[in-house]
Formats: structure tokens, C-alpha cells, sequence
């Protein structure tokens, strides 16, 4: 970026005139390192201007706990190695103060609550807040208590500065979260500059290509919030400086001897005049939110309030990222985080929308006693897949895939998740073992599709002589090349097959039975136990049908089905 300054402050101290400078004044002339020289060859591409913004969330501590922060909340305050940290606007009116110890906040407000800072919920909370944010830029990155976003590149995707900033804002006020908001054409600059109150509104008036008045916001940062070491800060101070504009127009060379390297690379950053490169975070993969509440609840409005809440995050959550989910998980902590209840749900089909898995929500909460006081509740959904390109037909209207998938989940939900099943086929020879209990599918792609049915292997065996007692000589011969019709089979088997004693050279089942159709020869498991069966429809004297069988290597008959 070339920078051209002036030879005097703002005060008329006369400058040297030659110096390198930090900072442009209003009437500074700006180029723009993202913008190709005409003179280049090639085609001339514009990349969107550079604009940073960052939310500081003040009261983090607070709002991890689930501690209210409003104006009109009990007094409330966060304690962390024996001194105040944060306390809410209730406990600053009462008398508290940051840094006061644990015993002077005591006898000063003694109805005050006090809470132990939790940095763990600090950083979940930060971390959620960082995937909420994603909605707005694809550059977030969590800088100490707060979140540095690049919107300059999603200003025309949200109508400009003004509209996506009432949007955040309005969405900050329902999380119930504290915040304070700076912009820059820096990301440090955007950090110092949200220490400046009602800055956001000030600088919605300029344009994010207009870096010379957000140099002159710099200018009146306090050294207070600048984001240098204790002794960088007392140097300045020692000698009379307290805002930026005091020792910015300072020669480098001067400025660098005199304070080091590591003051005179902070102040580059800051102004834009060294790139000052940010990692983003990745959001994640699945989706975990967890709620802490200030006091115990058993007040089940307020617990429906908050399951509502959370499903709504698991929604937005899913639309933004383009998931859909097939099950979530519910917990439910008393004191100390001890879990007093679980609770999983899974779906049959994509059933993403807020209705649909609040009934389901309710249903099995419902069973639950949740008379005991509730000290938090997190909602985990790991189970989120991509959303199929194609996942239905394009003409097909009908919703009855959607009413089959959402009765299976309300009668799961009811009488638990064992209670429905769906028959499937198993690739196996032995007729046992070829039928499986899965999960119901609704969709195009069922368990019981013929895409997705397991291959059945032939059941080509060689010819092997063998006498029955029925008279016949041999079993049938089967090619791979046969189209023979397979042998008739019932449709329900018995659990396992039952012996059949024998009588004058007969299986016996109330009676003598007479083959009338077989045999049907399979062979299996020779790597377990060779089972080496010949099975017969078989005819009982009151004319049923049965499905029996000779094992070869017991030399046994078996019954194992019943016709219809």
C-alpha cells in the first residue's frame, strides 16, 4: 500500500519530512494492494476490499454460566483465584468491582452470588458462538474473548455493513449474549477499536475501502486496549503517552529503538502497513451445544423453552452446513454435572425440520422424572450425513415416504427403539441365517432395494450319489448356467430347526410324512461344520405342507418350515 502523509500533526508540530510513517491522514491517497496495475498484462481482477470485524463478548464468563446479564438480573459476579473477574450490571450497582478479592465482594455485597469461573464452558461457549458466526463470513477466527470475522468479501451478499450488522445484532440479543463490536480495515485494528463505544454506528457511515478514517479511529485508542505486553504499556506511559495519536507519527526507526521491535511490529499491523495473515477455524463436523443454568429449574415451561432453543441451534445448525441428521442425543445434569438422564432418538428418514424432531423430543422426554432440580441440558447430534445431490424424484409430490418415516419414528419414540424392525436379506445359503432384523428405511434407497440387497451366491454344488429313504437315488444337479426355477420355500421358517424322529424308514411329524417334491440340495459352513442338507416339501396325512430337510452328516431329518 503506498502511503503519502503530511509534514505536520494535527497540532501543527512540524514532522520530518522524509520519515517512514504507520498512518494516513483523511486526505491521504490510498492504492489498494488488491487491485491490479493497469499496466499489467492479463486480465485485470479486483478482489473485495479488506474489512475485519470483531465481536468481544465482555461478559463471557457470565454468559457461560448461563448467568443473566440484563439490568434488572440478581446480582451475580465470577471469581477466579480469589478476585472478582466479571460480575453482571445488578452486582456493579451494588458495589463490586473487577479485581476485588473474594472477601472485600463479600462484606461489600453480601447478597451477591458467586460463581468460580469455568474456563472450559468459557471456550465451548466461544466455540459455538465461532460456529454460529460461520452464517456470516467463511474467515473466523476466536481471538481472546471474542471472534474476528472478514466480511469485506459478504457485504453485497448481505445488502451491505448496515444489514448484516442488524443482523448479528438482533441474533446476539436473542442468544442473550454481551457483546461490543469493532471494525477496521485490520484485523488488530478492529479488535482496538471495539473498546470504542458505539463505534460500530460510527463507522457504518464509511465505506470498507475508506481506510483513512479508520486510521483516524485508531488514532483516539486509549493505550489502555491496545493489545501489547504490561511493560510495552508502562514504557509508553512513562513517557506521557496515552492514546495512539500521541507517538504514532514517530518515525519507525525512532520508534522501533526506542521500543523495541515488538511495539514497532504490533503498530504495523494495527494500520495496515505489514500484512498481518489470520488462521481461520474450521467449524465442526457435528453438532454439541450445552446449557448451564444460573440457579436449579424444575419449572417444566422453562425446560420446554430451553429444548425448543437448543433443537432451533440443531436446525440452523443443519441448514447452514447442508446436513441432515438420523438421530440426536439428549442429557440432562444436576449439581456438580452429575448426569441424571439420557435420552437418543433415532430417525428413520431426513427429518430435519423443528416440528418433527420436538415431538419425538417430547415423546420420550416425557417418560423421563425430571422433578429434580436441573443444573444444565446439552443437545449432541453425531449422526449427520451430506445431503444426497439427487435424493428424491424430481416429479414424485407425494409425501407418503415422509408420513411412513415419521409414523416409524413416533412408534419408536413410544414404545422404544427395539419395537420396530424391518426384515432383510442376508448373503447366506443356509435358509436360517439369510434373514436379518434391521432398522426401518423409508427412503429411495430401503434395506429391502434390489440396488442394495446382498448378492445371493449360486448354489451350484457338485453331484454326489446319495440314498434316501424315500427310494429317490440322487439329488439334482445344479449349473451356474441353469435356469431352473428355485425350489418353493415357505415364507416363515421356524426360530431353529426341529428333529423329526423316524418311523418304518420315514420322518415322522403327528404322523408319517410323504415327499412330494425335492430334493433341494445345499451345503454351507465347511469352515465351521459342514452342514450338507437336502430339503423336501413333504405332505402330512391331513394334507398340511411342510418344508423338512436330511442332514447327510447327522443322517437326521429336520423339519423347518410350515407352508401356508
Amino acid at each position: 500500500m503506498a502511503v503519502v502523509t503530511k509534514n505536520t500533526n494535527n497540532d501543527g508540530r512540524k514532522q520530518h519530512g522524509n520519515d517512514e510513517r504507520f498512518t494516513a491522514q483523511t486526505d491521504t491517497a490510498v492504492t489498494s494492494p488488491t487491485e491490479t496495475s493497469p499496466t499489467e498484462t492479463g486480465p485485470t481482477t479486483i478482489q473485495p476490499p479488506s474489512l475485519w470485524l470483531y465481536l468481544r463478548f465482555d461478559q463471557l464468563s457470565l454468559n457461560a454460566l448461563g448467568i443473566d446479564t440484563r439490568a434488572n438480573a440478581s446480582a451475580a459476579a465470577i471469581i477466579d483465584q480469589q478476585r472478582v473477574h466479571q460480575c453482571n450490571a445488578s452486582a456493579a450497582a451494588s458495589g463490586i468491582r473487577k479485581t476485588m478479592t473474594f472477601s472485600h465482594a463479600r462484606m461489600t455485597a453480601p447478597d451477591v452470588t458467586l460463581h468460580s469461573r469455568a474456563l472450559l464452558k468459557e471456550q465451548q461457549q466461544l466455540s459455538e458462538l465461532a460456529g454460529w458466526a460461520y452464517r456470516y463470513s467463511p474467515m473466523v477466527t476466536p481471538h481472546k474473548q471474542g471472534l474476528l470475522m472478514d466480511i469485506g468479501g459478504c457485504l453485497d451478499l448481505f445488502q451491505g455493513f448496515d444489514h448484516l450488522l442488524s443482523n448479528i445484532q438482533e441474533e446476539l440479543a436473542e442468544l442473550n449474549i454481551s457483546y461490543r463490536i469493532g471494525s477496521a480495515h485490520t484485523p488488530k485494528g478492529a479488535v482496538a477499536l471495539s473498546f470504542c463505544h458505539d463505534n460500530g454506528y460510527q463507522q457504518s457511515r464509511f465505506a470498507p475501502h475508506q481506510q483513512a478514517q479508520f486510521c483516524q479511529l485508531l488514532r483516539q485508542v486509549s493505550i489502555d486496549h491496545l493489545d501489547i505486553d504490561d511493560k510495552q504499556r508502562q514504557q509508553l506511559y512513562s513517557c506521557g503517552f496515552e492514546y495512539v495519536d500521541d507517538f504514532i507519527d514517530i518515525p519507525a526507526a525512532e520508534l522501533g529503538q526506542r521500543f523495541g521491535s515488538t511495539l514497532l511490529d504490533y503498530l504495523q499491523r494495527l494500520l495496515g502497513t505489514k500484512a498481518d495473515p489470520q488462521s481461520p477455524t474450521i467449524p465442526p463436523e457435528t453438532f454439541r451445544q450445552h446449557t448451564d443454568f444460573a440457579e436449579p429449574i424444575h419449572n417444566q415451561q422453562w425446560i420446554d423453552e430451553e429444548i425448543r432453543r437448543l433443537l432451533q441451534s440443531l436446525c440452523e445448525f443443519l441448514r447452514k452446513r447442508q446436513l441432515h441428521c438420523r438421530g440426536f442425543d439428549w442429557y440432562f445434569f444436576g449439581h456438580n454435572q452429575h448426569l441424571i438422564d439420557h435420552v437418543h432418538i433415532a430417525l428413520a428418514a431426513r427429518q430435519n425440520t423443528l416440528s418433527v424432531l420436538k415431538s419425538l423430543s417430547d415423546l420420550q422426554i416425557s417418560k423421563l422424572d425430571l422433578r429434580r432440580e436441573l443444573m444444565g441440558i446439552e443437545l449432541v447430534s453425531t449422526h449427520v450425513y451430506p445431503l444426497s445431490l439427487l435424493p428424491d424424484d424430481f416429479f414424485d409430490t407425494s409425501t407418503h415416504a415422509d408420513d411412513a418415516a415419521q409414523l416409524i419414528d413416533r412408534l419408536r419414540a413410544r414404545l422404544g427403539p427395539r419395537t420396530v424392525y424391518q426384515p432383510a436379506l442376508c448373503a447366506e445359503h443356509l435358509p436360517e441365517l439369510q434373514n436379518l432384523r434391521c432398522a426401518p428405511a423409508t427412503s429411495t434407497t430401503s434395506a429391502t432395494s434390489p440396488a442394495n440387497a446382498p448378492k445371493q451366491h449360486s448354489r451350484y454344488v457338485q453331484e454326489r450319489p446319495s440314498t434316501y429313504l424315500s427310494g429317490r437315488t440322487s439329488a439334482p444337479t445344479k449349473t451356474p448356467n441353469d435356469t431352473t426355477p428355485p425350489a418353493l420355500q415357505p415364507l416363515w421358517l421356524l426360530p431353529k430347526p426341529r428333529y423329526l424322529s423316524q418311523k418304518q424308514q420315514q420322518p415322522w411329524y403327528q404322523g408319517p410324512l410323504r415327499l412330494i417334491n425335492g430334493p433341494d440340495r445345499i451345503t454351507s459352513h465347511w469352515w465351521s461344520g459342514l452342514q450338507y442338507r437336502d430339503y423336501f416339501i413333504a405332505r402330512q396325512h391331513n394334507g398340511r405342507l411342510l418344508w423338512v430337510f436330511y442332514e447327510h452328516s447327522r443322517k437326521s431329518w429336520y423339519l423347518h418350515g410350515f407352508f401356508a
